[in-house]
């Protein structure tokens, strides 16, 4: 199973959150291919940069990434987040670009679940389909399987 983490599900690690953290745990185990976007990267450096702690928040950042395989903003990711921010729009559902640009990368390696403490703003998304998955979701239903 291809799985790609969403920015808030990284940070749920980041908070200790067990369900997220078991889920992570979960899928290496199971030898599952883990990605984020380099949009979620950026993120997540951008907040260890704000940190009172810079150097030590940058540090356990890294160690979390490193974790994932990096999928870069490349031009059908682009065209994909453009296409995707313009049908928002147009049926008056916007979501920020960097939500966007996460779900286009989710769609362009076709991966099978898409996770996020931000359902809301995902599920907006029709070409995503049934995709999107919480942490504790996503955890559930490996578990039954």
């Amino acid at each position: 199973m291809d799985v790609l983490f969403d920015t808030t599900a990284l940070v749920d690690i980041d908070r200790q959150n067990e369900a997220t953290i078991s889920l992570a745990e979960t899928l290496t185990r199971r030898d599952e291919k883990l990605f984020v976007s380099t949009v979620t990267v950026a993120e997540i450096l951008t907040g260890a940069n704000l940190h009172a702690n810079p150097k030590h928040a940058k540090a356990s950042a890294q160690r979390i990434l490193g974790q994932f395989q990096w999928l870069d903003l490349d031009g059908p990711i682009a065209e994909e987040t453009g296409q995707l921010l313009a049908y928002l729009h147009a049926e008056g559902k916007p979501i920020e670009f960097q939500d966007v640009a996460i779900a286009a990368s989710h769609l362009a390696i076709g991966a099978d679940r898409l996770v996020t403490s931000n359902k809301e703003h995902f599920e907006r998304i029709p070409t995503l389909g049934d995709d999107v998955r919480s942490p504790q979701e996503l955890l559930d239903e490996i578990q039954q399987a």
